[in-house]
């Protein structure tokens, strides 16, 4: 993945930052599929089905994150790095 977006993520800090960026991104571009639904019901006015999306994805993330801090190096990767 690194090569196809030209990433250089160094640190656990920004690998952190990038998955919280893209599940927020993702989070609020999925709640936009409801909009045109056009049920006409108060969820679904913009922005609030985006909105919604958008903290759903936050938290996506941040569970990612966490599980991330939580898991301990594979010996693979710690022999990459020497």
């Amino acid at each position: 993945m690194n090569e196809l977006f030209y990433l250089s993520l160094s640190s656990n800090a920004e690998v952190a930052a990038y998955m919280q960026t893209v599940s927020i991104l993702i989070g609020a571009w999925l709640g936009a599929v409801v909009i045109p639904l056009d049920w006409e019901r108060p969820w679904q006015q913009w922005p609030v089905s985006c909105v919604l999306g958008a903290l759903l994805g936050q938290a996506v993330g941040a569970v990612g994150t966490m599980v991330l801090y939580v898991m301990p190096e594979s010996e693979e990767d710690k022999d990459k790095d020497e």
